[in-house]
């Protein structure tokens, strides 16, 4: 097999699924994460962690593609909106993100105990008596 060339390498393209969402009636274009998008995303899952949460829809804000233009249809900012969406949904979603990105189980879940629910949150456990 004869070695890629710097051009090849940085003219590949990224790896979609077409994911049929029966809740929303439509279709929703997950694209692969890039190595600059995924990298972004284990930063700001830690920078964020005692506060925000959200890994989820932190991923599908960078991998939800328009079918025509291969361009992202949320905003940076809208991870927070969108983790007010269905939770069977974006999960469905995820799991299609992270496995195309080929993010590892372990990977995951050593970012999702990064963005755990925050202190004083309703969904943080509950504090230790000692």
């Amino acid at each position: 097999m004869e070695p890629l060339t710097r051009e090849q390498i940085l003219a590949s393209t990224l790896a979609f699924e077409d994911v049929e969402v029966p809740a929303w009636g439509r279709t929703v274009r997950i694209r692969e994460l890039t190595q600059g998008e995924r990298d972004f995303l284990e930063v700001e899952v830690l920078r964020d962690k005692a506060t925000e949460g959200n890994l989820r829809a932190r991923l599908l804000v960078r991998c939800c593609t328009d079918p025509e233009t291969g361009a992202c249809i949320f905003a940076a900012g809208d991870a927070a909106l969108l983790g007010k969406t269905s939770a069977k949904v974006v999960q469905q979603l995820f799991e299609v993100g992270s496995r195309i990105s080929g993010l590892t189980e372990d990977e995951m879940e050593e970012m999702g105990k990064a963005s755990a629910a925050p202190a004083g949150s309703p969904f943080s456990s509950p504090a230790s008596s000692g």
